[in-house]
């Protein structure tokens, strides 16, 4: 074999050129007699391994269609070619890994399987894989020792195992090695630990004109065992390209890598496709994001032709075609897929060079009342394009509308409502043709406005009352940028109601006169579509097993002017689920149900991260789970990577949330309202519970049932949640009648009228502790009233196990048996220019600490304690206007006072 691998290598079809005279066949086939020395197809061996051994220098080894096991690695140390089947027929090598040891070794149309620990290639000196797919791998795909070719392959779907200290899934190359018109794509890190997982630079390697796409690399968890049970990623990074100390990439595309666990959806960030660490490889003509810096690179949409599909050929209007850098240079005469590899005025980025004739059309933004005009826009390439001609079909008839040279921008006018396909014919004048269609359909309606009535004749289309449909459904699938309005009346249905168009659904006059009502097992309406509004409706009785049994609201959706009652869900938001950005408001969600064996959120409402509640009311939902934990009878909030509910950026604004429950058997977090980050303002949170439930015991001791203490009767906050201008009163709890704060911020507040209940049971006692707010973690109180609560332990407030301030806040006329104002049960506590007095208990003391475990330092605060000192305090009474009725509202001071 003499294959010039220096400077240039010109391979065509990589035949080999043998010095000497031709050398043996070797053939190996699964029906194979297995005669040595297995010489002709009919005597041939049933297994490599025998194969290998009856070689010589320079023989040929055929192995014919079909699976064949490897028992242990094949260490190949003589010059030989190994080729399989057609590409269409395959042969699979699946077991140990395959070690290349001499430099004249050639595999050829091989699909290589490795295990669970095993890599797939190992090179040890420069042979050459070609036109093979190594796949399945678990200890990564191809190793790279130094040395090494792999032409036109497949590296696909190979892991990294736990126990296996590689940590690169797809390539290695340490030190050396080629890759040239490759395909690399989904590697999957092994239990999150892979780095890496498209290919790995170290210290040297070089990747030519290869699609890296669709890889991950891992991520290292970190779980919090306590509420809100979340789970934290680092991200590794380098999920496409991580180089370590040099190494050349050259015309390729690297693209669409995303860390795992991290959804597919998700923004892409600095480090997803790409990492370089130490000396900066060398990359020039390259597609990437973030733009590499180098010549000829870009951070362009490489445009493929579908990305989803999995077609990673180049679409017409890709700038990846004839961006790329033809040195000839390790330069291949055939692409991935075996056609010319330079059909333009330069060679392509990726593996797939852009054939003789191809042609797309763009996107259209398709669905429009008559008459309307479309402009359609094609893309054409292809070798030769001296004599194109561009036909157009509007209506998809088959029938060619128009013709022209070169007519790859048209205007066409529809008069009628219909769906239309749209296809564009590309000739040559070398007879060469190419077809393409229009993504999606045109559809167009007649009318702005789409009626939908009992009373209908149900007469396409839709535009008058009296030709309305009596199928919602019917009227959102024609409708678009455009109304759909129902009539007075109750509307029965046995299915979602599917949003999926840019439409408002709304009504003739008012949620109080048009009632949708699910009479089936099913949510009521899938709102899921950016701009899409659902309004002036009553919602009644969905049921969906995860979120969202009555609404359903996708990102950038509004609902507003609703009623949502007597809906049920299984995990999250018994009423609505509100995902990221969706805005719900002036609506009315009430009686809804959400509830499950497991942790449930959220029984009215369930907004993600950044959605937006406003001028609602909440109320009767309840939040009730089993053995698990419940969170939130209205607002609730899951775990972080379920999903946040008034979490990060959320934000809930003049809403009154009254009357709602959660009990779970478990724990009972927040019978109002359950917020990790985000903010309320303006709200009422009254009348809510969240006691807690009985749980029963098996078996039965001296009674039959424990209690599961609750926390926060009015609400539950942490994650640096902030609320502001709030009026927290009458609801009830165990811990935090009013509020249960951890790592929040409440200011402005009315916190009032709060009970915590005290229970005693056979094997446990829960105090009733914080009447008005108790603080389990770092928390602020600020600008606030908070009288008129009770419990046993700490009427106003409780703070335990965290750095508590409470700062300009009056603490008055609050009762209990320990600490009327304020108890500290434990952790650090700052109380800064606050009044604390006329709280009452059997000892009269309006602050009190537990020794043991406490500490609570006062400053400038105006305060009666026997037990407490303070700085800069003073113990005279406040002289408020009349401290009797200040449940009235009247706190002002005498202007006598000190």
């Amino acid at each position: 074999m003499n294959v010039n691998k220096l400077g240039q290598i010109v391979i065509t079809g990589l035949c080999l050129l043998i010095g000497t005279a031709r050398a043996s066949v070797i053939y190996v086939a699964t029906n194979g007699a297995h005669i040595p020395p297995f010489d002709t197809p009919e005597k041939a061996a049933t297994n490599v391994h025998d194969a290998i051994d009856a070689c010589g220098v320079y023989d040929e080894i055929e192995i014919g269609p079909g699976t064949f096991v490897l028992t242990n690695s094949l260490e190949l140390t003589m010059p030989i070619w190994i080729r399989g089947a057609s590409a269409s027929e395959k042969t699979v090598l699946s077991g140990p890994p395959l070690e290349l040891m001499h430099a004249d070794i050639l595999i050829q149309d091989v699909i290589i399987e490795g295990l669970y620990h095993f890599y797939g290639v190992r090179f040890h000196a420069d042979a050459i894989i070609d036109r093979c797919v190594i796949r399945n791998c678990g200890n990564g795909g191809v190793y790279f020792d130094h040395a090494g070719i792999l032409i036109n392959s497949i590296v696909c779907s190979n892991t990294v195992a736990a126990d296996c200290t590689s940590l690169r899934a797809g390539l290695y190359m340490l030190g050396g090695g080629k890759a040239i018109n490759c395909l690399i794509y989904d590697q999957q890190p092994g239990y999150y630990l892979s780095r890496a997982s498209g290919a790995y630079l170290d210290g040297g390697g070089t990747l030519q004109n290869c699609t890296i796409i669709g890889n991950s690399a891992g991520a290292r968890s970190q779980y919090q065992n306590n509420p809100p049970y979340t789970t934290t990623y680092t991200y590794e990074p380098g999920s496409g390209v991580y180089c370590l100390n040099g190494g050349l990439i050259k015309n390729c595309i690297i693209c669409q890598n995303i860390p795992s666990p991290k959804e597919r959806n998700a923004p892409m960030e600095p480090g997803d496709n790409w990492y370089f660490e130490g000396t900066n490889p060398v990359v020039r003509n390259t597609c990437s994001w973030p733009l590499i810096p180098g010549v000829g690179n870009t951070d362009a949409d490489p445009r493929f032709m579908d990305l989803f599909a999995y077609d990673w050929k180049l679409g017409p209007s890709s700038p990846c075609i004839d961006s790329g850098y033809s040195d000839m240079y390790y330069y291949t005469e055939k692409d991935l897929a075996g056609n010319a590899r330079i059909t333009g005025t330069e060679i392509d980025m990726g593996a797939y060079e852009v054939g003789p004739l191809l042609g797309n059309i763009e996107p259209v933004d398709y669905q429009y009342p008559v008459p309307v005009s479309f402009v359609f826009r094609a893309h054409v390439v292809g070798a030769n394009l001296n004599g194109l001609l561009v036909d157009w079909d509007f209506d998809g008839d088959g029938i060619y509308d128009y013709s022209g040279p070169w007519a790859l921008t048209v205007t066409n006018e529809y008069l009628t409502a219909g769906d239309f396909t749209v296809r564009c014919r590309f000739r040559t004048g070398l007879g060469e043709e190419y077809v393409a269609t229009c993504p999606g359909v045109i559809r167009t309606c007649y009318s702005s406005v789409q009626y939908v009535s009992p009373a209908g004749a149900h007469i396409w289309p839709y535009n008058t009352w009296e030709r309305a449909a009596t199928n919602i459904q019917h009227a959102l699938d024609v409708a678009a940028n455009s109304t759909v309005m129902l009539d007075d009346g109750l509307f029965p249905i046995q299915d979602p109601l599917m949003i999926t168009n840019p439409l408002t659904l709304t009504s003739r006059n008012g949620a109080e006169h048009t009632t949708v009502r699910m009479v089936a097992s099913n949510r009521c309406i899938y709102l899921n579509y950016p701009g899409a509004i659902v309004e002036k409706l009553t919602v009644q009785n969905g049921l969906h097993a995860e979120a969202g049994g009555g609404v359903w609201c996708g990102s950038n959706t509004v609902l507003r002017s609703c009623i949502v009652e007597g809906s049920r869900s299984g995990s999250r938001g018994g009423g609505i689920f509100g995902a990221s950005f969706s805005v719900i408001e002036n609506c009315e969600i009430k009686s809804n149900l959400v509830s499950s064996g497991y942790n449930v959120f959220g029984g009215g409402y369930y907004g993600e991260q950044n959605a937006l509640l406003t001028n609602c009311v909440l109320l009767g939902n309840v939040a009730e789970a089993g053995t698990h934990i419940a969170y939130g009878g209205g607002p609730g909030r899951g775990k972080a990577h379920g999903g946040a509910y008034a979490g990060s950026n959320a934000v809930l604004w003049g809403c009154q949330i009254i009357g709602n429950r959660c009990s779970g058997q478990g724990g009972s977090c927040g019978g109002g309202i359950y917020m990790d980050g985000g903010s309320a303002e303006v709200v009422t949170l009254a009348g809510n519970d969240a006691k807690g439930a009985s749980v029963p015991v098996y078996p039965p001791k001296y009674v039959s049932s424990y209690f599961c203490p609750g926390h926060g009767g009015g609400g539950y906050l942490l994650g640096n949640a902030i609320l502001r201008h709030t009026i927290i009163n009458e609801n009830v709890s165990v811990y935090g009648g009013g509020l249960y704060l951890n790592d929040a911020q409440v200011g402005f507040a009315h916190a009032y009228s709060n009970q915590c209940i005290t229970i005693r049971e056979w094997n446990n006692s829960h105090p009733g502790s914080g009447g008005g707010v108790c603080i389990g973690g770092n928390a602020q109180i600020n600008n606030s009233l908070v009288y008129l609560n009770a419990s046993q332990r700490g009427g106003g407030i409780l703070t335990q196990a965290g750095d508590a301030t409470i700062f300009n806040t009056t603490i008055v006329n609050n009762k209990a048996e320990t600490g009327a104002g304020i108890f500290n049960e434990s952790g650090q506590g700052d109380v800064l220019n606050s009044i604390v007095y006329y709280n009452r208990n059997y000892l009269e003391t309006n602050v009190e600490i537990d020794d043991a475990e406490g500490r609570l330092l006062l400053r400038n605060c105006c305060y009666r304690s026997a037990s407490v000192e303070g700085i800069d305090c003073t113990t005279n009474a406040p002289l408020f206007v009349d401290w009797l009725p200040l449940y009235e509202g009247d706190n002002q001071f005498r202007p006598q006072t000190w």
